[in-house]
């Protein structure tokens, strides 16, 4: 495998043709897809100006905190990112994404008494990459990496298609983690061209994650 991915930090706790048509996985049966966030008009103007200029822009505006109305988990998101929620009352599936849906971050979190080991965590991260991410044109992995709090990173990418037509690399990093009965990943996506400019304000995302194990869905 070339080792050609590169990956976000982890500190204190821890889309498919650009977040679309992602599916939900977990313990649970077939998703339905996810729909288009839809821009008003002086922000469409104002976005198709700027990606004209720039196809790989991806747009974060101030990050706010997020709290889950059951309590479960928070995590600090962009203001203007768009929230597209295919939750279940067994499983929880969010995803936030910017207006070029070039940018997102995505949640799937469920319960399950079961103790997992890191081999079957990774087991689980394999099964939801395989659902929503592995069809996907040029799909390549890194090997995953355990973390300092026992959560585990896998780096990946696939070429994907702006709206331009024009082909570029997105890059996504997920991190598969258990709390008391909590399964959840955490993914985030970015173009890998903008990775460098990117890293810091996504690293701040992952790492306000929290899950409270105490919390019920």
């Amino acid at each position: 495998m070339t080792n050609f991915l590169r990956r976000l930090t982890l500190a204190a706790a821890l889309f498919v043709t650009m977040l679309l048509a992602a599916c939900t996985v977990g313990q649970n049966g077939a998703p339905a897809p996810l729909e288009e966030p839809t821009a008003t008009f002086s922000e469409q103007a104002s976005l198709d100006a700027t990606t004209e200029a720039d196809p790989l822009f991806v747009e974060f505006g101030n990050l706010v905190p997020y709290e889950h109305p059951s309590g479960v988990f928070s995590f600090d998101v962009p203001a203007n990112w768009v929230l597209i929620d295919q939750s279940r009352p067994d499983e929880l599936f969010m995803t936030w994404t910017d207006t070029t849906r070039k940018g997102g971050v995505m949640i799937n979190l469920f319960e399950d008494e079961t103790a997992y080991n890191e081999e079957e965590l990774l087991s689980i991260l394999d099964a939801f990459l395989n659902n929503n991410f592995r069809g996907q044109p040029g799909f390549e992995n890194d090997d995953p990496e355990i973390q300092n709090d026992g959560s585990i990173l896998l780096a990946w990418a696939y070429v994907a298609t702006a709206a331009s037509g024009e082909e570029f690399l997105l890059l996504g990093n997920s991190f598969v983690e258990q709390r008391g009965n909590k399964i959840s990943i955490l993914t985030t996506l970015i173009p890998d061209e903008r990775f460098d400019e990117y890293t810091e304000v996504t690293n701040v995302m992952i790492n306000s994650y929290r899950i409270n194990p105490d919390a019920s869905l």
